[in-house]
């Protein structure tokens, strides 16, 4: 079982050891654990325990992940190919200021999936420099 830790601030070198600390948990064991019928099991119990921590505490964090990599649309699971990639899970509270990038299907961009508080959505929104970039809301035919 992996164990979540959450950083509170301090020195740039204390930071970085908790980050080798947290990377270093994420063995060949632990990643056995997600594959199979057992790995859903063994992910949501991780994202069951830092809702948790995250409700307690509740830390003002923006967190970053990058699922882009070639082969994520290739996937077969005895379906077909995926149409559409996306976050699982909840979306609530718990996991405001979360910034999960893919990359769209056909490989002609970087789809985000971001949850703010209501108060920093409306500001991203209408931020210039953000939508010179950006296409909110696109469909997925537009992907």
């Amino acid at each position: 079982m992996v164990q979540l830790g959450i950083y509170f601030g301090g020195e740039l070198h204390d930071l970085v050891a908790k980050m080798k600390e947290g990377v270093s948990l994420f063995d060949d064991e632990y990643l056995k654990s997600l594959q199979g019928e057992e790995g859903f099991e063994t992910l949501s119990k991780t994202l069951d325990q830092l809702e948790e921590i995250i409700s307690i505490e509740k830390p003002d964090v923006l967190a970053f992940t990058s699922w882009c990599y070639p082969g994520m649309y290739g996937m077969d699971f005895g379906f077909g190919e995926p149409v559409w990639i996306a976050v699982m899970g909840k979306a609530g509270p718990e996991f405001r200021n979360l910034v999960v990038l893919f990359e769209t299907k056909w490989g002609n961009g970087i789809e985000a999936w971001i949850t703010l508080d209501a108060t920093r959505m409306a500001a991203l929104e209408q931020d210039p420099e953000f939508l010179a970039f950006a296409s909110p809301n696109p469909t997925i035919s537009s992907l």
